[in-house]
């Protein structure tokens, strides 16, 4: 069997499962083909505004949606991309740019504009601030053309900015096959992921799930926890939930039910996989059926026409 790449892989998924939702945030849907055609689109936009295969990227936006296509578009483009926690403290952001050598800064402007914070005094540092498909901030810190074998690849900061790890995009697609494999992940599921898309496991699981053709469920994350999980959870219809133990322990204090939920719990530490024996055990809340339930047709809405909300 031929390796895959994360690219290889969405292309696969999208094919077998053009036109049932892959993502929902909120109002904003998308099935596998306008998934698909948005991330193409925003990589090509990259590109003509200077990302390069082999080159790293931080994308520093919140949450949902607008990551997600960040993310996924600086992979199929061969770049490294780089998820990064916009409430980590500066001093910590900057530690894990410089750490990682990451070539550009990827904002949004739903975070504000923290992006330009982050990079200070624009005139005193020399980097350049684009705007790209118009709701996204690119910041190139250095000028720098492609780097050779560029096969696209995450990096993933360790705790304090004092390191990172980085996963090919071929390593971390068998890892997600795999653990879609041991939790049984199918077109029928909807997965959704209740905190940022910062870390190896949660990119993991986010995988695991597009190449199976379910539909990820995707939300902003401030406000308190177990009010807006139970909303997810109830709206979305959830059979797979990924949060960490902390947001399990609040969830179950507040009694969310809800009928035949698998929850994965997130490994501690950005970097850290997921033990798939210990995700074969996986842990159950019981209650609610929404939008997106067994009965429901998943290909009966409509998606958005947003590449970004742009």
């Amino acid at each position: 069997m031929p390796v895959m790449c994360v690219a290889h892989a969405m292309e696969a998924a999208t094919a077998s499962f053009a036109d049932r939702l892959a993502v929902v945030d909120g109002d904003c849907m998308h099935d596998y083909a306008s998934l698909w055609e948005a991330v193409q689109l925003f990589a090509a936009e990259l590109a003509e505004a200077g990302v390069f295969p082999g080159q790293r990227a931080a994308v520093y936006v919140g949450s949902g949606f607008e990551a997600l296509l960040a993310l996924l578009s600086v992979e199929y483009l061969g770049a490294t991309a780089m998820p990064l926690d916009i409430y980590d403290s500066p001093e910590d952001t900057e530690r894990a740019l410089a750490q990682a050598g990451a070539d550009h800064i990827i904002g949004h402007i739903g975070d504000g504009h923290l992006v330009e914070e982050l990079v200070g005094d624009i005139s005193a540092t020399g980097v350049s601030v684009l705007a790209v498909a118009g709701d996204y901030t690119l910041v190139r810190r250095r000028r720098a053309s492609a780097r050779p074998g560029g096969r696209g690849g995450f990096v993933f900061g360790l705790s304090g900015g004092v390191g990172a790890i980085t996963v090919d995009g071929a390593a971390l697609t068998a890892a997600a096959e795999e653990l879609g494999a041991a939790v049984s992940i199918t077109a029928d599921d909807v997965v959704a992921v209740s905190g940022t898309l910062t870390g190896r496991a949660v990119v993991t699981v986010v995988l695991a799930a597009l190449s199976r053709g379910a539909c990820l469920s995707l939300r902003g994350h401030r406000g308190p926890v177990a009010a807006r999980v139970d909303r997810q959870l109830r709206e979305d219809a959830v059979s797979v939930l990924v949060c960490s133990l902390a947001d399990l322990v609040e969830l179950r204090a507040a009694g969310v039910r809800a009928p035949g939920l698998r929850v994965l719990a997130l490994p501690r530490g950005r970097a850290a996989d997921f033990d798939l024996v210990r995700c074969r055990a996986l842990l159950g809340l019981g209650g609610g059926r929404g939008r997106f339930g067994k009965s429901a047709d998943r290909t009966a809405a409509a998606p958005c026409a947003c590449r970004g909300r742009d």
